[in-house]
């Protein structure tokens, strides 16, 4: 009986959570396929280990207030100053290379935010295969 309450849980709180994913990762996840769709491209999944990485990354940046490329073998898009996903993700789409990266046939996607000293926040999205 514990299993399945346990099972049934993890359905309602969704997948994503179960490796602590963010509610923000999640928000930007959607966003990042709802602008996928709208290009007729697939949907891409959830990355634990990409999370992870763009998390830890995006931490980075706000502790050092520098937007900065990571040194990880991904393509990545990162933003200081926007302060909303909706609004990163537009800038985003401004720019013809992240564009491409953003619509890359890359089959899942990371994401992280972080909050810097100054109040500037820093966004990131990483992609791969994985």
């Amino acid at each position: 009986m514990a299993i399945r309450t346990i099972f049934l849980l993890l359905i309602l709180l969704g997948c994503n959570m179960v490796y602590g994913r963010t509610p923000m990762q999640h928000k930007m996840l959607q966003e990042n396929n709802r602008v996928r769709v709208a290009a007729d491209q697939t949907e891409q999944m959830a990355s634990s280990n990409l999370d992870t990485l763009s998390q830890e990354w995006a931490e980075w940046m706000a502790a050092n207030e520098s937007m900065t490329h990571s040194n990880h073998p991904y393509p990545e898009i990162i933003f200081a100053g926007p302060d909303s996903v909706k609004a990163a993700f537009n800038g985003w789409q401004a720019s013809g290379t992240h564009y491409g990266i953003i619509l890359s046939g890359n089959t899942h996607a990371g994401f992280g935010m972080a909050i810097g000293n100054s109040g500037t926040k820093y966004w990131i999205g990483m992609y791969g295969n994985k």
